[in-house]
């Protein structure tokens, strides 16, 4: 991915919408060392939760700018590419926010959590939404294409019309 985005001056306009895993690996790897703290149970590192974090905002935020852009194309099934960012993205903040050092940090932090929440569950229904609509608008399609078949069998043939007597 990275190896696309620095070599292609601008990615096709399917492919644009996979940018969004990029920002994905620094909230994954938040909430797999808080989790492992947490089963562990020893306190989690304040400065590494800070660096990941930060990192995680910054990439998180890439998306957001980028999500009016990319809603507004025609829709295809690399859409799917932006949900898994935003939700990891929304589960690191919630479990940061869970493991706060400070109340005012825990507070600001699970208020970001919330809307982050609420745009990754935005945006994951509307791509939920879309993608079952155009598997029915396939699957309906293929069943018009199939009783067409099935039936073009049982029509008269013009040309061979036999007259019963």
């Amino acid at each position: 991915m990275l190896y696309r985005l620095i070599l292609l001056p601008t990615p096709p306009t399917a492919q644009q919408s996979s940018l969004a895993i990029l920002a994905a690996p620094a909230s994954l790897t938040l909430v797999a060392y808080l989790v492992f703290c947490q089963l562990a149970q020893v306190t989690p590192d304040l400065l590494l939760c800070i660096a990941l974090y930060a990192l995680a905002l910054l990439l998180d935020l890439l998306v957001w700018l980028l999500l009016p852009s990319l809603l507004r194309q025609t829709f295809h099934a690399g859409f799917a590419a932006l949900t898994f960012p935003l939700v990891i993205s929304a589960l690191a903040s919630h479990k940061l926010a869970l493991q706060a050092w400070s109340t005012a940090a825990g507070v600001s932090i699970s208020q970001l959590a919330q809307c982050q929440l609420l745009l990754a569950a935005a945006v994951t229904t509307y791509v939920a939404i879309r993608l079952l609509y155009r598997m029915a608008c396939q699957a309906l399609s293929a069943n018009i294409h199939l009783a067409d078949s099935t039936f073009s069998s049982l029509r008269p043939d013009p040309q061979s019309r036999q007259v019963i007597s």
